[in-house]
């Protein structure tokens, strides 16, 4: 009978060793400063570029020009991707309906924009983590299609405006 004790009490304090050390690997594994590649499937970023040939338009609007350029910075090789996309939108916080230059002050450029807006501050509110993970996705993905969404129609827009 004591022998059953024994084994008994062996495998419970067995069952309760294995059982803490799955969660400490659980939680140590998650590290949101990997590669944005490995957090995401996603194996290139396509950002639509501004047009070489307005480039007089578009560099009068300074934080557009900060944005354009960080954003470029976004590869599924970033590992800083939480910081770069933190440094896009404080320079977003520049832009309003006020201070957006001819050719590009139309409601349909205001429009995009706040698409962009929306899902930078929206992947900016949350800590990144394996629960939230998926969600990471989708917006990162919502952010490259609203960012080119916003580009083309700028490029539109200076096209029809001219050199």
């Amino acid at each position: 009978m004591k022998i059953c004790k024994n084994i008994f009490l062996f495998l419970v304090l067995a069952l309760l060793g294995c059982n803490n050390q799955s969660i400490q690997s659980e939680n140590s594994v998650f590290q949101p400063n990997r590669p944005l590649s490995e957090l995401i499937s996603i194996d290139e970023v396509n950002f639509s570029i501004i047009d070489s040939a307005y480039l007089k338009r578009f560099n009068v609007w300074n934080p557009f020009i900060a944005v354009n350029t960080k954003l470029s910075r976004l590869t599924p090789e970033s590992n800083d991707h939480r910081s770069i996309l933190n440094s896009i939108k404080l320079d977003l916080q520049d832009i309003n309906q006020n201070n957006i230059p001819y050719p590009f002050n139309k409601p349909e450029v205001i429009g995009r924009l706040r698409v962009v807006k929306t899902f930078v501050y929206k992947v900016n509110s949350y800590e990144l983590n394996a629960v939230n993970l998926k969600s990471y996705e989708e917006d990162v993905i919502m952010i490259i299609e609203s960012y080119n969404a916003f580009v083309e129609k700028l490029n539109a827009l200076a096209e029809e405006a001219g050199p």
